[in-house]
């Protein structure tokens, strides 16, 4: 006997003992209802007739339960084994241009929320602080035992970490822009044209024009960067490229 029939079986098995102790407790809750008991206790009436009519819906409730029960297991029970249990669809061709339309709109409205997802532009001096910041974090390299190849690989390591930490934010709120005004939700994109139109009245710049010039002063931020590097790592004494790392620290400062 497999698993599914074993479970088929006891629950009929319990059906049946929920109904022999059901068909128990009716009389016994008939006769309570019948019959109400009455006696006196430090002078107050007493009557169990609530007893009798809490057990009458006991009785109700358990009925109405094994119905339940009954319902469910036949429910449940497995198919006729050539019956068809395919679920048929009338309207499928139909109704597969309304759900790609609904599907759409669904997409459509998602799609909201673009101007929230604009980059965070940070102000120059908190980028400058953080930058000076992570610079000072870079340690020299105490296993290598040359004292200029030392200093050389901790002012190009200085200075790359100085220059990105400048840099990868620049680039980010560029593209970032670029990618989410391209995917603005129509009415997002009207709200951003307004706000763009206003600026443009104001200082009579475009936003196009502003993000065009914070990538070509990112990429002359880079350069500097990597012309002074080449010069630290190019440097004849530990003294030069200690003095090439504080003016390639000092000229990119300035050019930011």
């Amino acid at each position: 006997m497999s698993s599914r029939h074993r479970a088929n079986h006891n629950q009929g098995r319990i059906l049946s003992l929920l109904s022999l102790l059901l068909l128990m407790l009716l009389p016994l809750a008939r006769s309570f209802s019948r019959q109400a008991v009455v006696f006196r206790h430090s002078g107050r009436m007493t009557s169990i007739s609530g007893t009798a009519a809490t057990t009458t819906t006991a009785a109700a409730t358990a009925r109405r339960s094994l119905s339940v029960v009954s319902m469910s297991s036949t429910a449940s029970s497995p198919p006729p084994p050539h019956a068809d249990t395919t679920p048929k669809d009338n309207n499928n061709n139909n109704s597969s241009p309304d759900k790609k339309k609904a599907h759409n709109q669904n997409l459509q409205v998602s799609n909201t929320g673009g101007l929230r997802r604009l980059p965070v532009v940070r102000q120059p001096q908190e980028l400058l602080n953080k930058a000076h910041k992570e610079a000072k974090w870079v340690k020299p390299d105490l296993k290598m035992k040359n004292i200029r190849n030392r200093a050389r690989k901790h002012g190009a390591e200085t200075l790359n970490s100085f220059t990105n930490i400048l840099c990868i934010p620049l680039r980010d709120t560029v593209k970032g822009y670029q990618a989410e005004l391209r995917r603005l939700h129509p009415f997002e994109r009207v709200v951003a044209d307004l706000t763009v139109r206003a600026r443009q009245k104001k200082d009579g710049l475009t936003l196009n024009l502003v993000l065009e010039d914070i990538h070509e002063a990112r990429k002359m931020v880079r350069e500097t960067g990597v012309d002074w590097i080449a010069k630290v790592k190019s440097a004849e004494t530990a003294r030069e490229a200690g003095t090439f790392l504080e003016e390639g620290l000092a000229a990119v400062t300035e050019l930011f």
